[in-house]
């Protein structure tokens, strides 16, 4: 039957094909067919210029994160060990600054318990969660912690601060010591005989006796409020020194200073003499505090 079919084909075609040529040529087809499917199967697993080009694009985008990746890592360590050192050295001048401040504190005679400086400030609130560690984290706490403490020892030294240049003001500027130099006592404040009536009268001052023309020093710092002849006083000066106190120098022979002047303690003011209501030289010293004369005994020294 299949020779007969073969037959037909052949005479269709009007060729006559040997057995021997037929082998032949089926074995050739199959050999193409076999070829055609490798090639095909070799051209679907190759990848396309563009896609390999698109694959090249992203290794090198990987490659360059990877390497900012490094650096930043880095660059942020290197931070961290800038900012740990930094903190160890903030940490070692806090540590100077308390004992400078608890050192003021007992010179000062303060009391150690509202001016503490061995002490962490006190500190409070409501419980709350507690953050993820990290060596970056960690080193921000540390941080917080420490400018925490740094505020509170601010304030600490401005109190200091504030009482201890009130007390120095205050000595500064509260009359202290004699006017004069080289001296005596003559007259003390009070009532006393008037030299030039006999009767009993108030001395609001204390009368120093020196040698004409001998310096007439202030007792304290201050401002000069007062500078020409003032009645029974002869050539006064005034000088206010603040916190209420003033203290006036009369019968001075000679002024050396004019109304707004500044003056330091122990400055030389005027010359020692007798003018005004004066039997012979001398200072007559006064104090007031708030516009009131005052014994000027608890100043001298």
């Amino acid at each position: 039957m299949q020779n007969n079919a073969d037959t037909t084909r052949e005479a269709s075609l009007g060729i006559k094909i040997k057995p021997v040529f037929r082998i032949a040529l089926l074995t050739g087809t199959t050999v193409a067919l076999l070829f055609s499917a490798f090639y095909l199967g070799r051209i679907t697993t190759e990848v396309s210029p563009e896609a390999q080009a698109g694959l090249d694009v992203l290794n090198s985008q990987l490659a360059e994160q990877q390497q900012t990746f490094s650096e930043l890592k880095a660059s942020t360590q290197a931070q961290v060990n800038g900012m740990s050192a930094r903190l160890a050295s903030l940490q070692a001048g806090a540590t100077r600054m308390n004992a400078l401040g608890q050192r003021l504190v007992e010179q000062g005679k303060l009391d150690s318990e509202e001016f503490n400086f061995t002490h962490e400030a006190p500190v409070g609130g409501p419980e709350s969660l507690a953050l993820v560690s990290s060596s970056m984290g960690s080193l921000n706490l540390d941080i917080d912690k420490f400018s925490t403490q740094l505020q509170n020892q601010q304030l600490k030294f401005h109190s200091l601060e504030s009482l201890l240049m009130g007390r120095e003001l205050d000595r500064e500027t509260t009359p202290k010591g004699w006017p004069v130099s080289k001296g005596w006592i003559s007259s003390a404040y009070g009532t006393r005989t008037d030299p030039f009536t006999g009767k009993q009268a108030r001395h609001s001052g204390v009368d120093f006796v020196g040698k004409r023309g001998a310096d007439v020093l202030a007792v304290a710092d201050g401002v000069i409020v007062w500078a020409a002849k003032r009645g029974g006083y002869g050539k006064s000066i005034d000088i206010d020194h603040g916190n209420g106190y003033l203290t006036r120098y009369a019968h001075n022979d000679e002024l050396l200073v004019s109304v707004g002047s500044e003056v330091k303690a122990g400055s030389v003011i005027g010359k020692l003499g007798s003018t005004g209501r004066a039997s012979a030289p001398h200072v007559h010293f006064e104090v007031h505090k708030d516009g009131r004369s005052v014994n000027p005994w608890k100043f001298l020294n």
